[in-house]
């Protein structure tokens, strides 16, 4: 969002001769014309500094009134950045699982503390994974909400009614979260069908998500497609559909059983509620009824399903979301060479242990960078996927699987002020 400019002005006394006064000028005037520049301002001595981003001007006029006593005064007037901005302050660090279904931060962080400031801030973020980020997608996402963060909504594709060539297994082990996976076979019908349906589990508040299907495939010959739709409770009719088709089609490096997030797209939940005010619906709300279709495209192998993931966007608490991708192709951070998402200048880059910049390519970024509001729940969430040369989601090697992994973050923002302040 633009929030425009303000106009400062200063005026600085200069004790001395006229020459001494101007030249004092000649050095202002040789910042003010710089581009962008920044202006350190402590209200007190006592109290905390902030800055402002000023941008090119001149100085105003020299004053010769107090000419007698040898003190001048060079009014300066400056263009400036909306808001001041205050110290950096950092969030972290901490460890986020990339399991939904463990014990503490399951894909996602509530921040404890406060945000400071009046207004949303950029917020960098430092990633350091446990295990090699390499050619494979990084997902994270800033979500702030009005009270209290409401609870993570993960669907196991077990809690679905299985449908054509489908079976649930129980006994699928770690390497899937909640230990259990979907199969569909494509025995019978290898086209698009539906293969998991019913109403889900839990029902999140009334606006709008994005959906994500964590899948896997048997062997790396096999491609499908997924998709979902939306029912009215208790029909079999699709009534809506946001016309995504994603395609589990990983490049050739890829082993079998590559496990990733296929993005489904936005849904409005409950079916047409966008908008919608939580005293509108029964107590408890109203959980969906959905539909995952699938089509194998090529290949003789099966699909393994997980889970169903939902991330608010627009809902009846949810004040802003930012969502960024990242695809490392032919580059990796990893525990010794971390990843900083710099939020204020909008670029990436690595660094190795020592805080020693890493020359690497930059990974293919996608969405927007993360904001923390001041006033707000803020959450941070964070799912990624590993490529190896061992079959990620293999029961014999669950150390290589992503759904094992963790990651430690550090979130830095610095606070953006509109009004100054005496603390």
């Amino acid at each position: 969002m633009d929030y425009g400019y303000r106009s400062l002005a200063l005026t600085i006394t200069v004790a001395g001769d006229e020459a001494f006064a101007l030249g004092v000028m000649q050095a202002l005037a040789r910042e003010l014309l710089r581009p962008s520049n920044w202006l350190l301002f402590r209200l007190t001595p006592t109290t905390e500094p902030v800055w402002f981003k000023t941008y090119a001007g001149e100085p105003g006029d020299l004053s010769f009134d107090h000419v007698g006593s040898k003190l001048w005064r060079i009014t300066v007037p400056l263009t400036a950045a909306a808001f001041a901005y205050g110290a950096a302050e950092i969030v972290g660090p901490f460890t986020v699982n990339n399991n939904p279904a463990a014990g503490s931060h399951a894909c996602r962080y509530v921040i404890p503390t406060p945000i400071k400031g009046d207004a949303p801030s950029p917020c960098s973020v430092q990633i350091a994974p446990s295990v090699i980020w390499v050619d494979q997608t990084a997902l994270f996402a800033t979500v702030s909400h009005d009270g209290p963060a409401p609870a993570a909504h993960v669907w196991q594709t077990g809690s679905f009614t299985a449908g054509a060539d489908t079976t649930h297994d129980n006994a699928a082990g770690s390497t899937f979260s909640g230990g259990s996976r979907s199969i569909v076979t494509f025995a019978g019908t290898p086209g698009l069908a539906t293969r998991l349906s019913g109403v889900a589990p839990t029902s999140p508040e009334p606006g709008r998500y994005r959906v994500f299907l964590r899948a896997a495939r048997s062997d790396t010959s096999t491609r499908f497609t997924a998709r979902m739709t939306l029912r009215y409770i208790g029909s079999t009719v699709d009534v809506a559909t946001n016309g995504v088709v994603a395609a589990l089609d990983r490049p050739p490096f890829s082993a079998n059983g590559y496990a990733c997030l296929l993005d489904l797209g936005d849904f409005s939940i409950p079916l047409g509620g966008a908008g919608w005010d939580a005293s509108d619906l029964p107590a408890g709300g109203t959980p969906p009824d959905i539909a995952v279709k699938l089509q194998r495209t090529t290949g003789t192998g099966a699909a393994w399903l997980d889970y169903l993931l939902l991330i608010p966007i627009d809902t009846v608490t949810t004040s802003q979301t930012r969502m960024m991708r990242s695809y490392f192709k032919s580059c990796d951070i990893q525990a010794s060479r971390y990843g900083v998402w710099d939020a204020e200048r909008e670029l990436f880059r690595a660094m190795n242990t020592g805080d020693v910049f890493a020359g690497m390519i930059t990974p293919q970024l996608s969405g927007g960078f993360p904001m923390l509001e001041p006033g707000k729940s803020n959450v941070f969430h964070l799912h990624h996927q590993v490529g190896c040369t061992t079959n990620p989601v293999d029961l014999n090697a669950p150390n290589f699987d992503a759904i094992a992994s963790t990651a430690d973050v550090t979130l830095t923002y610095h606070p953006r002020y509109l009004y100054l302040r005496g603390d």
